[in-house]
């Protein structure tokens, strides 16, 4: 509904910020409450495992993003890979590899009480 309406829409139209803007939050409210009921099927979909795992993660690959980008974006690496899509999936599986470690970095210092710099 979103992406249809990025083409349907009329930004400039008085009715879509006097109502429209209602109906969308009132929308996306009411999805929010069924994805957050694991009854629903809606609830269900986003119940899976690669989604929860995902979500434990999302800061760490949001910290981690920018960097790796940056780096890879500055040091020109898109020739050594065929295509772009090889590119960017290599980007992406650095950035997941680069939470992990730090994720598991985190969880040995905490374990072993080691809270300085470099654990």
């Amino acid at each position: 509904m979103t992406v249809a309406s990025f083409f349907y829409v009329d930004g400039q139209s008085p009715l879509l910020y006097t109502y429209g803007m209602v109906a969308f939050t009132l929308l996306f409210g009411l999805m929010v409450w069924l994805v957050e009921r694991p009854n629903t099927p809606l609830g269900k979909l986003v119940d899976m495992p690669l989604l929860r795992w995902l979500g434990k993660r999302s800061y760490g690959l949001f910290l981690w993003q920018y960097p790796v980008i940056y780096l890879f974006e500055q040091k020109g690496l898109l020739p050594l890979f065929g295509s772009p899509i090889a590119y960017y999936m290599t980007m992406v599986a650095v950035i997941v590899l680069l939470t992990i470690w730090t994720e598991a970095v985190t969880d040995w210092c905490i374990q072993h009480k080691r809270l300085s710099a470099l654990c």
